[in-house]
């Protein structure tokens, strides 16, 4: 997620469709949206993976990236 106004916008869509079941995953390189708690009521890590050199170096030295699954709203 870029930033908390696009995460506040789609957050509640994925978790409709979530409670649709629908399987929705994110994808994020370790930014701050996902990282500060804020989601995680309505998400849940299931993976992380470390990023090419040249990816993180392109990318402000962000060493790995997770795969988070939404969760559905209850």
């Amino acid at each position: 997620m870029y930033d908390d106004e696009l995460a506040r916008l789609v957050f509640p869509w994925f978790q409709l469709l979530a409670s649709r079941g629908v399987e929705v995953y994110v994808g994020d390189p370790g930014r701050w949206v996902l990282q500060q708690g804020t989601y995680d009521a309505v998400i849940e890590k299931v993976a992380t993976y470390d990023l090419d050199v040249k990816v993180s170096e392109e990318h402000h030295g962000l060493h790995s990236g997770n795969v988070w699954k939404v969760l559905p709203s209850i």
